[in-house]
């Protein structure tokens, strides 16, 4: 059997490459659909593109009332919003899947990175035997932004199709929600009209639309198996954490513990230290790793979100070990 390894990725993971943070989308399409005329209805009513599209097919009294509610919501998540407004789960993810492709779109263009983890990772990887050595990538993002890295630095690192082909399928990338479909990426010019962006968003499935468990009984069978866990970019949010297994963490095969490596997104000492994340560790024996590994709180790795994951997998996660021959 393979060493094998599971990446679980939350959105700080996509963050370093111009992906917004559950709360930085909530900002997003908040800004997006503000600037409204009250005394207009049409699509002259608004100043941002995404309202003159959705103005085509739905009521203007829904987009304002969307845009309110969620602002007046407070919340982190829109998926948690839309959660507890089924009337608006059509217009939310229209608006997610527009601001993930206008993402995608400007993360074709920039070239400097910081915090670039996509590369590192890639680096230790491309040139593992499969057969020792295996992994693969379960993401809560609907961006495409890691599957678009692997594909394009895969394609120029070999001229034969085959090998470019074979490596793709050892590095399998799941999105545990859906994602943007097959729509081009970052081809936001494509969705110019309703019909369009409305069938780009009918790929997103936010948690209450997860009825098939498919996907995530994958994960948990994979879990059982695999030799190391890592968490990147992670909120650890407890609706997340149940789906994909957590707390419930004794299915692990003959009582074995995986390694579990976890750099957490947006979390302060205070909530590290969190009852939750107290039992989990009482319970399961769940090692947080940290340089100063002196208590609890400092288990979890959190800082500079942009910079977190790349400065966690290299002072953490021993990829060289790992991938010795």
């Amino acid at each position: 059997m393979p060493t094998k390894t599971v990446f679980i990725l939350g959105a700080g993971a996509s963050m370093p490459y111009g992906f917004p943070s559950g709360m930085g989308l909530v900002k997003s399409i908040i800004n997006s659909l503000q600037a409204v005329r009250p005394d207009l209805r049409s699509k002259e009513s608004f100043n941002h593109p995404l309202p003159r599209i959705l103005i085509k097919g739905m009521p203007y009294t829904l987009i304002d009332g969307f845009r309110n509610d969620l602002s007046r919501s407070q919340s982190y998540s829109i998926d948690v919003f839309l959660n507890n407004w089924p009337k608006y789960v059509d217009i939310g993810k229209m608006c997610i899947a527009y601001h993930l492709l206008e993402a995608e779109q400007k993360c074709l263009k920039e070239k400097k990175l910081t915090g670039d983890w996509y590369q590192h990772i890639w680096s230790k990887i491309y040139l593992v035997d499969s057969e020792k050595y295996s992994f693969s990538f379960y993401t809560f993002n609907y961006d495409r932004s890691l599957r678009y890295f692997f594909q394009g630095a895969s394609k120029s690192m070999f001229q034969e199709n085959e090998k470019y082909i074979k490596l793709l399928k050892s590095i399998p990338i799941h999105h545990l929600h859906g994602n943007l479909g097959m729509t081009e990426f970052g081809a936001l010019d494509t969705v110019h009209n309703f019909e369009s962006l409305r069938a780009v968003s009918e790929n997103l499935k936010i948690i209450f639309e997860v009825d098939d468990m498919t996907i995530f009984n994958q994960l948990h069978d994979e879990l059982k198996e695999c030799n190391n866990i890592v968490f990147l970019g992670f909120g650890f949010h407890p609706d997340n954490l149940k789906r994909i297994g957590f707390p419930r963490i004794k299915f692990f095969t003959n009582g074995y513990m995986p390694n579990i490596y976890s750099s957490a997104f947006g979390l302060t000492r205070i909530e590290m230290n969190s009852l939750f994340v107290k039992d989990l560790r009482t319970l399961y024996n769940i090692n947080f790793h940290k340089m100063d590994d002196r208590d609890l709180s400092s288990r979890v790795t959190a800082g500079n979100v942009v910079e977190d994951n790349i400065k966690f997998l290299r002072e953490h996660f021993p990829f060289e070990d790992l991938l010795l021959p």
